[in-house]
């Protein structure tokens, strides 16, 4: 065995400008190891104690010494483990009085201790005799004891000045024993052939020894008030703790100050006996200012190679030890673990089961780092602790690591490493790290963009069920986006994630059956499929339907269906949705007309950017319905809606611009929307060109656009081609005939030729 000790002068006792009162020592050699811990009594009665526990251990370690060189070891080595309380209370025990031979020995023991302890204090009182000062320290109640003098004129109460209490620890080779006289604790520890620890106090207490009272060395019957063990070789414990009453009180509950010891016991096994000392020394002065404010000395006598294989038995002792705790929190039914008590005990708790080496746990603890859960919340613990899940091969670590990659967050941002981590969860089989991944390669963050590799991720998740993995595959093949565009493996995919429930995949499904993509047309089925998105919210297919019913598709149009599914998307804000119900109101389709509520409609579906209602908004405000006529605002939002590509705006704005002969913005425009097939604009370009309004004539263009624009029957185009325009670009008279009608399909193409 080896032996360390440590020792903390008590608060109070600094105040008082008093001397530590407890001395302690621990040795350890190939002979023996010894520990011992005394506390003088320090009351005014015992002015001179802190030297009477030294002189206590002095004279424990010197007789322990001399039995075990002197005792008959047979008489030990296969002892069973034996423990005796006082004298008294073994009598009355026994009743029959039998003496063993080991007891024997014990009480010569202790005889010799007292003897060589007395020897020692009167000693020390010879060498200094008790000043007047000193004298008046004793209470008057005492002051006969100890004013009492033999035939020699020699004090026979000084003994009580120098008063204290004595634990000892011996261990040999071949057997142990510990005694114990006073207060203060011996604990020892031991583990079972499953590796369980238990610890327990070796020694029997002593009913004695309650609250300020306490046996004591300098009793005149001080050598029946020892109590003691011992055991042979079987019986070795694992470790022993002796510790003064200071350290004791600190800690009331005794799991408490057990708990405490296998803290210290583990330090001894991971690190050194050293730190093991260094964190007992810090500990026992920091229990000055929480704990007992008396002197504390702790002497420990461990076996390390037998320790070691048994840490893990240690923290799950720890384990239970608070476990037990927060089932006591929760006695009576009631969860306590919201609590402040209740979550520092979880967190603490979890922090003991991380060090069993399972990688949940450290996610666990992270999280509770993270998020401050009965300890202070600390971003760089809690990214330590899911390294060391992810390192352990936990995938939600390793994903959530991946995350801090990718955002910089509690990290340099580092996308290949963000992806390294999301893919050894992901080949594991991790759907959630499998799905990230896709939506990373599908929306190119983090990583360059790659539809197919986003698509392989996809399928991974996907033919494991998920249902967002099957939507997005799905997704994929219907637009063609990493895959060759296929609508049956779409609708294949899209029915799969929406029997689950998804609203997306729901939705898209149905948008297959109304356009008979992938699958067969049907709008019996495109509506039960829209439904079911509808009902979970979803304003896509909310407006969807609403179309169904606006139009009729499948021979069900009914105006009231369609308002009522316009609406419900409408009140989530979508701009589509808000547009027709605009245009339900504005032209009175199954509800009573109503310009200005058309007007507010529009008007929020265009601040969303809806093209269609930001033309109809100009519209209304170009003609003043529903409000006053703005041209100011007419043209801004023909403007934004002609920026979008929509030919009736950009058509419209032409004609504001045309109006007010503007005629180089106002060709501008028309020729945005004549490319796009819109006849009026191609119309006016025709008229443009032919008059040269704003640019030099030019009848071959003119000649072209009216001609488009009679294709897209336009009905004064055809009437603008006169015969003079056909000179123009043919150059002779007597072609006017050729216009026998007032549409000729292919007129440009066939008059060129």
């Amino acid at each position: 065995m080896e032996a360390i000790e440590s020792y903390c002068t008590g608060e109070s006792h600094i105040v008082a400008g008093k001397l530590r009162q407890d001395y302690s020592l621990a040795n350890s050699t190939d002979f023996i190891t010894i520990g011992i811990v005394c506390d003088g009594h320090g009351g005014e009665r015992y002015f001179r104690s802190h030297l009477g526990a030294r002189a206590a251990a002095d004279a424990a370690r010197k007789c322990a010494e001399e039995f075990v060189r002197n005792a008959d070891e047979s008489l030990f080595r296969d002892a069973p483990f034996t423990l005796l309380g006082t004298a008294a209370a073994e009598a009355e025990k026994k009743k029959s009085g039998r003496s063993d031979v080991r007891d024997a020995l014990f009480r010569q023991l202790f005889a010799s201790i007292i003897y060589d302890w007395r020897e020692n204090v009167v000693s020390n009182a010879k060498a200094n005799p008790v000043s007047d000062n000193e004298r008046k320290k004793v209470p008057q109640e005492h002051i006969e004891a100890f004013e009492k003098k033999d035939s020699d004129g020699n004090r026979t109460g000084i003994e009580k000045t120098y008063g204290c209490t004595l634990i000892c620890f011996v261990q040999t080779k071949s057997y142990w024993f510990a005694f114990h006289i006073g207060d203060g604790k011996c604990i020892s520890f031991s583990a079972g052939k499953d590796g369980h620890i238990s610890w327990e106090e070796p020694v029997p207490e002593d009913k004695e020894c309650f609250l300020n009272t306490t046996t004591s060395i300098c009793d005149a019957n001080a050598i029946n008030e020892f109590r003691y063990c011992y055991g042979g070789r079987n019986t070795f414990p694992l470790a022993v703790f002796l510790g003064s009453d200071g350290i004791d009180d600190s800690f009331g509950e005794d799991s408490n100050l057990a708990n405490f010891y296998v803290q210290i016991l583990k330090k001894i096994v991971r690190s050194s006996p050293d730190e093991a000392k260094s964190e007992l020394d810090s500990t026992l002065c920091e229990l000055n200012k929480h704990g007992s404010k008396d002197d504390k000395s702790v002497v420990c006598c461990f076996d390390k190679e037998r320790l070691k294989p048994l840490e893990n038995g240690l923290v799950e002792w720890q384990c239970e030890n608070v476990q037990r705790a927060i089932d006591e929190l929760n006695k009576g039914g009631s969860d306590a673990s919201d609590s402040l008590e209740g979550k520092k005990l979880k967190f603490k708790l979890t922090k003991l089961r991380s060090e069993l080496g399972d990688p949940s746990d450290y996610l666990k603890l992270a999280k509770l780092y993270e998020n401050g859960t009965g300890v202070s919340q600390n971003d760089s613990e809690a990214l330590e602790w899911y390294r060391k899940a992810a390192e352990n091969g936990n995938a939600e670590a390793q994903i959530e690591l991946g995350k801090r990659y990718f955002e910089g967050r509690g990290v340099s941002t580092n996308e290949d490493e963000a992806v390294v981590w999301y893919r050894k969860a992901a080949d594991k089989g991790n759907t959630e790290a499998q799905l990230e991944l896709g939506d990373r390669y599908f929306e190119g963050r983090g990583v360059e963009q790659k539809y197919s590799t986003a698509a392989e991720w996809y399928r991974k998740a996907a033919e494991q069920g998920i249902a967002r993995a099957q939507y997005q595959l799905g997704l994929m093949y219907s637009q063609g986006q990493g895959v060759e565009r296929n609508y049956v493996e779409a609708a294949e995919w899209y029915r799969k994630a929406a029997e689950q429930g998804s609203k997306e995949a729901q939705r898209s499904l149905a948008g297959l059956f109304e356009y008979g993509k992938g699958v067969g047309q049907s709008y019996a089925e495109a509506e039960k499929w829209y439904l079911k998105a509808a009902g979970q919210g979803s304003k896509e297919a909310q407006y969807s339907l609403g179309l169904i019913y606006a139009y009729g598709k499948g021979g069900q149009q009914s105006n009231t269906e369609a308002f009522k599914w316009f609406y419900k998307a409408a009140e989530q804000g979508y701009a589509p949705a808000l547009y027709r119900l605009g245009s339900m109101y504005e032209y009175g389709t199954g509800i009573p007309q109503d310009d200005e509520t058309a007007l507010d409609l529009y008007q929020e579906a265009a601040e969303k950017g809806n093209r269609w209602a930001q033309r109809h908004l100009g519209y209304l405000y170009s003609r003043g319905i529903g409000a006053e006529q703005d041209p100011q605002k007419a043209m801004y939002w023909l403007s934004e809606a002609a920026k979008k590509g929509d030919a009736a705006a950009q058509s419209s704005l032409g004609e504001m611009y045309y109006a007010e002969a503007d005629y180089v913005k106002a060709r501008e425009w028309f020729w945005k929307a004549a490319d796009q097939g819109n006849a009026q604009a191609q119309y006016r370009l025709g008229k443009i060109y032919s008059k040269g309004l704003g640019v030099m004539p030019n009848p071959n263009l003119a000649f072209m656009w009216y001609s488009r624009a009679a294709e897209n029957g336009h009905s004064k185009a055809l009437d603008a081609i006169d015969d003079k325009l056909l000179i123009a670009v043919k150059g002779k008279k007597g072609t006017s005939s050729s216009k026998p009608v007032k549409f000729v399909k292919g007129l440009w193409k066939k008059f060129t030729d």
